[in-house]
């Protein structure tokens, strides 16, 4: 039981799946776990997520590598680029969280946006996109 005024941390939480583990990070917790198959917890990592970053989708491909997509909020009156994927991968051997370059996703020319990391397929990373709505895979360079 959650003691009143205290925020549950699966709220704002994700949940992903690969070959032979669940990822389960909580936003609210900052901190990602991971789970073998059989219920074995595999590793807990405490992350720091950058200031006015929301998560918006995780990733947990075969390898086991863990991609988290993001929103930047933007302070009243600053002013925000047409668009920005703010992705990030987490780096277990410190729990950091390391922005990916813009450039790190394979995206052709063209106006496809990725927007929402839902999961992946294979080693490409699946997003809702647009325009058009869609679903698009791109592999991480």
């Amino acid at each position: 039981m959650i003691a009143p005024g205290v925020a549950d941390p699966a709220g704002e939480s994700f949940l992903a799946a690969s070959k032979d583990r669940v990822g389960f990070y909580s936003a609210r917790a900052s901190a990602y776990v991971e789970l073998s198959l059989s219920g074995d917890v595999l590793g807990v990592w405490k992350t720091t997520p950058p200031p006015r970053i929301i998560i918006t989708g995780i990733a947990v491909t075969p390898s086991g590598a863990v991609f988290l997509s993001a929103h930047r909020q933007y302070k009243s009156g600053e002013a925000t680029p047409e668009w920005q994927l703010p992705l990030y991968r987490l780096d277990k051997s410190s729990s950091a969280l390391v922005q990916l370059p813009q450039d790190a996703l394979s995206i052709p020319d063209g106006p496809i946006r990725p927007m929402l990391l839902l999961g992946t397929d294979g080693d490409e990373l699946v997003f809702y996109s647009k325009p058009p709505a869609s679903l698009s895979w791109f592999a991480v360079r």
